[in-house]
């Protein structure tokens, strides 16, 4: 996706990985789950320190994340960083708000003093969760789309519910899923029965191919129904009622179910049981008057005779004898409440109803508080009666809705898979636009997995993107969603605490029924394992030795399981949530873990029942079992399965509630000692919970509890603290600085600034309460309030060494990068008396650094401040590194001025102990930031919060303890060069002498105080003579032939073999060096060069390095500095070049011919064969269409060109009668291509013998790199029983032509050569032009077969590929969308026509289309030609 971009809180913006040698993303992931994690992680490695804070954020197409947490740092060396940051999407913003029912979109006044529960739909709940949101983010949050939903949900929450964790428990109450849309700065919550977008491809397991890989992870048949019974709720439903509850439409209660053929002919009958309690007969009133002067009275224009009586005259038709009806409010400020009807008077269509009085003494509906009484508009339903038929009509009909539903979910196994697609494809088809999200959690994918007969569209749960490859995808695909915001929100801990509010669990005056419950329980107890018995049971360890409960199928644990009697207030309703369950004991080789489906029961019997976990002896998904049966763990009866009992259901207790108690586990009485997993009171208020790592102590008032409350922490609820006085004082909880719009409870702790003052006041008021100030002492108190200190200071001590900043700089340090200096200023006058001044300066590049340094140790916990005078303090910067902070002066508040030097502190506290660095720099970081200089002088490093007066540490005025070298090792290397010493290879042992090398040696120097240091190495001058003396002797027997020759001088005449001519002697030398001479001996050598005829310019003359300025050979051939001339080898002509490192001729000037491009091919050509050999094929073909039997592959190939003949002998036969016509083909194909995308067909033959030539110069077009092979094709049309056989009767040859880049002047022409498939060339007055080139025309052009094959290719070209019936991809390198196409059908008398679909910068998609024949898809030759610009 290009640069990550950060955005600072203030709108600054820099890229997160400016410069690779500086700073690099290792690894960066989007990871994205239907409503769970939506973050991204970054791994970045760098050099310097970097700086990141809370807030920074960074946008990933189109979505919003933000830094909540501050980086994990490692420095892994002196000057490598590592950090791994976690961006988080906007939903977790949610943390930050509580989600308090008490705001003022309720209108409900009485509740800021009691409420904790609200009663509405979906949108009641949602529109608080936005102004919670709101209150933290003001205006950042607004509510979308939202369903219509049932208004009757009532839910209760606690101090501590954030809004996230309330988000996605809405989505899970009211089965709806939610997408947050961000736009302009406003997050929008849309709220849906269902997110996402279905995709057309179909993934099948097994055959990816290598286009994508799926991996099944997961199948659980044991949720599979193909026989449903579907019932409604009983509420409404009287005796006249067909059955005691709603059931599907026409049907009684024994038809009413859901059975589809299809589902039974595949999977056999499993029955399972739906009851839909949510689904019941319902009128939904509205109130349309209030009747004057009465708060119980209202009236309903669309009501029913609610008194109507049946035929006989006397029988209530809707009213049921023995019941009250009663009115429920869905909306409005009695939202939640029910009142009997005490009258109903059709004429008038008006309702008089039973004032309601609470356990607090409140009546409602309320005479005094008009937030209690119901207005115009308010929606309610009517309980406890019949209903007219239409009512139940339209249950059952939502009835049959929701039983189809889930009938369809579960009548296929449920399955999870991984999904892995080719980055190459999806770049292939999306390359056009980075920007776009391809997949987005909630999105369906169409999944064919046969092996378990699953064939259907599976959900995406989540997904994980590589944002450094965009196109890099991994999905979860899964029929069930797996909610998780994975490290921030454990939604069941708030879950389990509501339950228990919810059932009145913690209500101290079910102690008594609690005891009722441990007899009943004590009376159902059996030997669930058969092993107790008399003789089992001895006295003796009972009395006085060991007492052990529990029996060994009942050892295991729970994993995220959650059980709820009296679900949803119904005491015969009980829910046992999804999770795991693991066994220690029924493996004896290691712990069993099976995975549970959630279940609600509804208990139809008054009396106990036993919860068992049902898990199958083979395989992993188990059910909860219900039953008030008494089961062992292996039963005869279903001998299939394990019934681990889990605990028991009571019977209804007085006040229509049932306890739950567990059973399992075990608890060991022996010595001192009791080993147990849970200790509780009867009233349930405290418990040591061993086994989940959890306490409560207390009452519901007060009260103390580990890992319940807030995972992993001690909470403290309403306590005191008793001193040794007697005293005791409550323990207040900080709340930050007074905020008017919050509301505040007794313990509360705020600051609070009056007058100037600053004071910290506590909540003393029982009664919570919003907007009362601090200084009403109803309400407040003070705990604490300073007075105003008097001015003063002590000098504290530098820490710093030589902070007067000497030139010789002392215990600091210099250090630049990316052309940073950094200056000893001598002339200008520093602000302090003592002090120097040293100035840093960066340019405007980008992480341009100059800075000093110095290290020294600091202590944790401790408070230090950091100060310095600076000057031009534009880009200044002081950093402590890796404690302390980064501190950019120009956006600091100096201390004070002097003389225009300006002092600059920070204070940090150590976060360990430790080495730090402590910086003075100039930094230019970015465009945002300024260039310059920046003078410094005077730092100091000092403890506490002030930075008091400067002065020099009193370590720089003595003298350090010596220091003695307690080692020195001689260590050794090799090296072919005199001047460059080696990195490598050094060693203590001393090697072998070697002409032409040179001896390197240095000094390893341990000291007295650890540190080790090592000398520079010198070159050791005995290696060096010896190897001067070896080519001395050498050089001395070229002189030896010198001398042997005759010399002489003979009038004008002077003769030898050499002249030498020397340079003027130098400080006293006898001889001065030589630097020219005139050579005529030919056969003598320079090394493993010719010695010339004529040097001039020598250096180091009779020694090995020995070279020349200037030189002319006796062949004719010589150079002058780098260029170089001679005669061509094969014209004879003179030329002129300048060669490469490597002696290679680049640049070339000659009077002879351009010579052609095989000749320059041949310069870097490899020549290969493939030796004669046999390929068969053989098969049998029943079907009708063109197939393959089969195909034997060559000995791939790397080419760019195919030369010489290949001869072929081609044998085809065919066995039985009868049989269609089939076709033996050899062709070339590109290694790994498919057989019908050849890059030439070489041969083909029908039947009998044949022999056949093939000239393969005409295969010019091959691609370098690319590698091919030779495939044997038997297809035909129609069946056929048919063996091919191939003979190569000669080899195939083959070139590979590397690179090899050439320029030339010639008599005829100029030329640029690059490569055989890129080159520039004017001759005969034409221009020639092959390969890419930055001119505007034609960019490429072919011609293919109607299965897409090449009949040619030219210029970015690269391949066609037929993707379905008239539907081809043309791949081409062009690299942008700056082209137009022509696509000239080639048809068979119709009339066709060439489209253009889509393009990309590399793919063009194209249809064909036949316009005689309803302009429908079809396959036909086509040629094609790509214009546009080059860039």
């Amino acid at each position: 996706m290009g640069q990550i971009v950060i955005t600072r809180k203030n709108g600054e913006k820099y890229s997160l990985a400016p410069k690779k040698e500086v700073a690099s993303i290792k690894e960066a992931k989007q990871k994205w789950g239907l409503l769970g994690d939506d973050v991204v992680n970054i791994t970045m490695e760098s050099r310097i320190p970097q700086s990141y804070e809370i807030g920074d954020s960074i946008n990933v197409f189109g979505r919003l994340y933000k830094l909540n947490q501050p980086p994990k740092v490692q420095k892994t060396g002196a000057n490598h960083y590592s950090y791994e940051l976690t961006f988080e999407g906007v939903q977790y913003d949610l943390l930050r708000a509580f989600y308090d029912v008490t705001i003022e979109t309720t209108g409900n006044t009485l509740q800021d003093v009691q409420g904790d529960s609200l009663t509405g739909n979906l949108r009641r709940f949602a529109t608080v969760l936005i102004a919670n949101a709101n209150r933290v983010f003001p205006g950042m949050w607004r509510l979308g789309e939202c369903p219509n939903t049932a208004a009757d949900k009532t839910l209760t929450f606690s101090d501590g519910d954030n809004c996230l964790a309330v988000f996605q428990s809405l989505c899970q109450t009211f089965e709806v899923e939610a997408e947050i849309v961000q736009k302009g700065g406003v997050y929008t919550i849309n709220f849906a029965k269902s997110v996402g977008k279905k995709h057309s491809f179909v993934f099948e397991f097994g055959k990816g191919k290598g286009l994508y890989a799926i991996n099944r992870q997961n199948v659980d048949s044991s949720n599979i129904v193909t026989r449903l019974k579907v019932y409604g709720s009983s509420d409404n439903i009287t005796s006249r009622y067909r059955a005691n509850r709603l059931c599907l439409p026409t049907k009684s209660k024994g038809q009413s179910f859901i059975e589809q053929k299809e589902a039974v002919a595949k999977y056999g009958v499993h029955e399972a049981r739906k009851v839909f309690e949510e689904i019941k007969p319902t009128f939904n009133g509205r109130v349309s008057a209030i009747v004057g002067g009465s708060v119980v009275q209202f009236r309903d224009e669309t009501m029913f005779d609610l008194n109507e009586k049946e035929a006989d005259g006397k029988t209530t038709k809707y009213l049921v004898a023995g019941l009250s009806a009663k009115i429920h409010f869905n909306t409005g400020n009695l939202a939640g409440y029910e009142f009997e009807i005490q009258k109903y008077d059709h004429a008038t269509k008006t309702f008089t109803l039973k004032k309601l009085t609470d356990d607090r003494g409140e009546v409602f509906p309320s005479e005094k508080s008009a937030s209690f009484q119901f207005l115009v508009g308010d929606e309610y339903k009517i309980l406890d009666v019949a209903l007219p038929k239409r009512c139940q009509d339209e249950a059952e009909k939502k009835l049959l809705e929701k039983g189809l539903e889930y009938y369809k979910q579960n009548s296929q196994p449920r399955v999870k898979y991984g999904l892995s697609i080719s980055s190459r494809i999806l770049e292939k088809i999306f390359g056009g636009d980075e920007s776009v999200a391809i997949y987005s959690p909630g999105d369906y994918v169409n999944v064919k997995d046969e092996g378990v007969g699953v064939e259907k569209a599976v959900r995406i749960q989540s997904l994980q993107r590589n944002l450094l490859n965009i196109y890099d995808y991994d999905l979860t695909l899964s029929d069930v969603a797996e909610n998780s915001i994975t490290t921030r929100v454990i939604s069941d801990l708030i879950t389990i605490d509501k339950i228990a509010t919810n059932n009145r669990l913690k209500d101290p005056a079910r102690a008594k029924a609690n005891w009722q419950t441990s007899r009943e329980v004590l009376g159902m107890v059996y030997d669930t394992d058969g092993y107790f018995d008399a003789s089992n049971i001895k006295p003796n360890s009972i009395e006085t030795n060991m007492l052990a409960v529990g029996a060994k199928s009942q050892q295991f644990l729970l994993r995220n399981v959650v059980f709820e009697a009296n679900f949803g207030g119904d005491c015969n309703k009980f829910r046992a949530s999804d999770g795991d369950i693991v066994h220690l004991t029924i493996n004896e080789e290691g712990e069993r873990t099976w995975t549970m489906s959630e279940r609600i029961e509804n208990l139809e019997e008054d009396k106990g029942h036993y919860v068992f976990a049902k898990c199958p002896k083979v395989g992993t998904m188990g059910m909860w079992h219900i039953t008030t049966q008494q089961l062992k763990v292996e039963n005869a009866s279903d001998s299939d399965y394990y019934y681990f009992q889990v605990g028991i259901i009571s019977s209804v207790r007085k006040g229509a509630f049932r306890d739950f108690v567990t059973t399992y586990g075990f608890t060991r009485i022996n010595g001192n000692t009791i080993t147990t997993g849970r200790v509780a009171t009867t009233d349930g208020n405290n418990y040591l919970d061993l086994d989940g790592n959890q306490f409560r102590m207390g009452n519901n008032q007060s009260f103390i509890d580990w890992n319940i409350t807030q995972e992993g922490q001690l909470t403290l609820h309403n306590v005191r603290l008793l001193s040794s006085s007697g005293d005791t004082a409550a323990i207040g909880v900080f709340r930050g600085e007074y905020n008017p719009s919050y509301t505040y409870y007794k313990g509360d702790e705020v600051a609070y600034t009056e007058n100037g003052n600053t004071a910290t006041y506590r909540y003393v008021n029982s009664t919570p309460s919003r907007g009362s100030l601090p200084t009403d002492t109803k309400h407040w108190m003070i705990v604490a309030q300073g007075g105003k200190g008097k001015d003063g200071v002590t000098t504290m001590p530098n820490l710093l060494r030589d902070a007067h900043l000497p030139q010789h700089l002392g215990a600091w340090y210099k250090n630049s990068n990316n052309g940073g200096t950094i200056f000893y200023e001598k002339n200008m006058a520093a602000p302090v008396t003592g002090a120097q001044v040293w100035s840093t300066e960066a340019q405007a590049r980008v992480d341009c650094i100059a800075e000093l340094y110095q290290n020294l140790s600091v202590i944790a916990g401790k408070t230090y401040t950091f100060s310095v005078y600076a000057k031009g303090a534009g880009n200044g910067w002081l950093i402590a590194w890796p404690i302390g902070p980064h501190y950019e002066l120009y956006r600091a508040v100096p201390l004070e001025e002097t003389n225009g030097w300006r002092r600059y502190a920070v204070t940090f506290v150590a976060d360990k102990s430790g080495s730090t660095n402590v910086y003075l720099r100039a930094w230019y970081q970015s465009a945002q930031r300024m260039s310059g200089k920046v003078y410094f002088a005077a730092p100091k490093l000092e403890e506490g919060r002030v930075a008091t007066p400067w002065l020099r540490a009193q370590a720089d005025f003595k003298g350090d303890d010596g220091v003695g070298v307690s080692a020195v090792v001689t260590e050794y290397a090799v090296s072919s060069s005199e001047n460059s010493a080696p990195s490598y290879g050094w060693s203590t042992t001393l090697p072998t002498w070697q002409q032409g090398q040179y001896l390197w040696t240095r000094s390893r120097v341990t000291f007295t105080d650890g540190r080790i240091t090592t000398t520079n190495p010198q070159v050791d001058s005995a290696w060096k003579k010896l190897s001067e003396l070896a080519y001395e002797q050498a050089h001395m027997a070229y002189l030896k032939q010198v001398f042997e020759q005759r010399a002489g001088i003979e009038g004008g005449l002077l003769f030898g073999s050499m002249l030498q001519m020397r340079d003027i002697p130098i400080g006293g030398a006898t001889d001065g060096e030589v630097a020219a001479y005139l050579s005529g001996l030919r056969s003598t050598k320079v090394g493993n060069s010719p010695r010339p005829a004529l040097a001039l310019g020598i250096s180091n003359f009779g020694k090995p390095e020995e070279s020349e300025a200037i030189a002319m050979y006796h062949n004719g051939s010589g150079h002058i500095g780098d260029l170089t001339f001679s005669k061509n080898k094969e014209t004879g002509k003179s030329t002129l070049y300048v060669a490469d490192n490597n002696g290679v001729e680049r640049v070339n000037f000659s009077g002879g011919g351009m010579p052609t491009i095989d000749q320059l091919v041949a310069r870097a050509t490899v020549v290969g064969k493939i030796d004669p050999m046999s390929m068969s094929v053989s098969g049998v073909n029943p079907s009708f269409y063109w197939d393959v039997a089969q195909k034997e592959e060559s000995p791939y190939f790397r080419a760019t060109r195919a030369t010489g003949t290949l001869r072929c002998r081609f044998r085809l036969s065919k066995q039985g009668t009868n049989y269609a016509p089939c076709i033996l083909t050899l062709v070339l194909k590109p290694r790994g291509a498919n057989y019908h995308q050849p890059v030439m067909t070489l041969g083909q033959v029908k039947e009998g013998v044949t022999s056949k030539d093939f000239n393969l110069d005409v295969l010019i077009n091959l691609y370098p790199g690319q590698e091919y092979d030779l495939a044997l094709v038997l297809s035909g049309y129609g069946a056929f029983n048919a063996t091919g056989v191939l003979e190569m009767m000669s080899p195939l040859t083959y070139t590979q032509t590397n690179q090899d880049p050439y320029t030339g002047v010639f008599a005829d022409g100029i030329m640029a050569y690059h490569s055989p498939s890129q080159y520039t060339f004017i001759k005969d007055g034409k221009l020639h032009i092959k390969g890419k080139h930055d001119m505007p025309g034609l960019l490429a052009s072919g011609k293919v077969d109607k299965y897409g094959n090449p009949e040619s290719l030219w210029g970015s070209a690269i391949r066609v590929e037929r993707r379905s019936t008239g539907e081809y991809l043309i791949h081409h390198d062009i690299g942008h969308m700056n082209y137009s196409i022509i696509i000239s059908p080639i048809g068979n008398g119709n009339l066709m026509l060439g489209q253009l679909a889509m393009q990309t910068p590399n793919v063009a998609w194209c249809f064909i289309r036949d316009v005689q024949r309803n302009c429908n898809l079809t396959n036909t030759p086509f040629t094609f030609a790509i214009i546009g610009s080059k860039d």
